[in-house]
């Protein structure tokens, strides 16, 4: 089965953590000590803003500021940035993964192969082209404490550091003679599957647990919040009839689960990444997980070069959710077409 994207009208563009760390360093540096770079970036930031204004462009944020090393005054202005460009409009690769799910188990319970539709409009909390200026500021979430923030980033690494692990087993496997072909066919079928053992031990260990006894600390419960908790809820919303936790794995195994596009895409590029030849890094994380959730509902994606070259030229992922990835350096090109037509 396949799910069907539908995309606004006006084009949505998602600016990865390069682009707006390279806007936000050119408008710190003094005017005479400017670099040609420093140009091209301000230039592409003001065709942005103009686009934007006009309502020819959507340039949601999302969780790039995250990624932001704390260097003084670097963070307050990537703030300023990514509240000017998206004009208080932001969503999360978090909020797009559970809108995704939430209409899988729907679909699943529903016996719906049919092409079911995933709205673009469904993974914002509310109308991007009614958000704008309030009062003479512009309406923004809070960001995250630096605290969390340098938080997640040594939790990407942690990740980053099991993955490259994993990745050089896989890799031996190819002095056993097995070609690479079949070992990313191999990692992408571990990758579809990965879901539903997870499902199955956590509810495994939740069920475990005393009756009436506190045994988690708040990092399992949150965790055990978004993997029971709520697709229960979701089963039962949306009229589950057999027992919800048998029904939940079925799910989990079936394919409106597997071609949900987060998964389908993550479970594509980590089947080529952990078999490749180049180390697993901690900003690998952060891509895949911006790229599985937010490239089938943009109309432009910026990217870096590896992985234009994984997700465009080895995946074909841009002809099939017609989306355009770029390098931040051909993205003025691109900004001219989007305004003439």
């Amino acid at each position: 089965m396949k799910y069907r994207i539908i995309k606004p009208e006006i084009p949505v563009i998602w600016l990865d953590t390069y682009a707006i760390n390279e806007i936000a360093s050119a408008l710190l540096r003094p005017p005479e000590k400017r670099t040609s770079r420093d140009h091209y970036a301000l230039g592409v930031y003001e065709q942005l803003l103009n686009l934007v204004k006009q309502k020819k462009a959507l340039c949601f944020e999302s969780d790039q500021l995250s990624e932001i090393k704390a260097v003084p005054g670097l963070l307050d202005k990537v703030r300023e940035v990514l509240t000017r460009l998206s004009n208080g409009v932001r969503t999360s690769y978090l909020n797009v993964e559970q809108e995704q799910v939430a209409n899988g188990i729907r679909h699943f319970i529903q016996n719906d192969s049919d092409e079911p539709v995933l709205d673009w409009q469904a993974v914002f909390p509310c109308d991007p082209f009614k958000a704008g200026p309030v009062g003479g500021f512009i309406t923004r979430v809070k960001s995250l404490s630096q605290g969390l923030e340098d938080g997640q980033r040594e939790e990407r690494k942690a990740f980053a550091d099991v993955l490259e692990k994993l990745r050089t087993e896989r890799v031996a496997a190819a002095a056993a003679g097995i070609s690479e072909k079949l070992r990313r066919e191999r990692q992408l079928e571990r990758e579809l599957g990965v879901y539903q053992a997870i499902y199955r031990d956590e509810v495994a260990r939740w069920l475990s647990q005393p009756f009436g006894v506190q045994a988690h600390d708040e990092e399992t419960f949150l965790r055990l919040l978004n993997s029971i908790s709520r697709p229960l809820i979701l089963w039962k919303h949306y009229g589950g009839e057999e027992d919800a936790l048998r029904g939940l794995y079925n799910f989990y195994g079936s394919e409106h689960y597997k071609t949900l596009p987060y998964i389908s895409i993550s479970s594509e590029m980590w089947a080529h990444l952990l078999v490749a030849g180049q180390a697993i890094r901690p900003s690998d994380v952060m891509d895949v997980r911006h790229i599985s959730t937010f490239l089938p509902y943009c109309h432009v994606m910026v990217i870096d070069g590896s992985m234009i070259e994984l997700v465009k030229t080895k995946l074909g992922l841009g002809d099939r959710y017609r989306t355009e990835l770029v390098k931040f350096s051909g993205l003025r090109d691109l900004l001219k077409e989007i305004e003439v037509n």
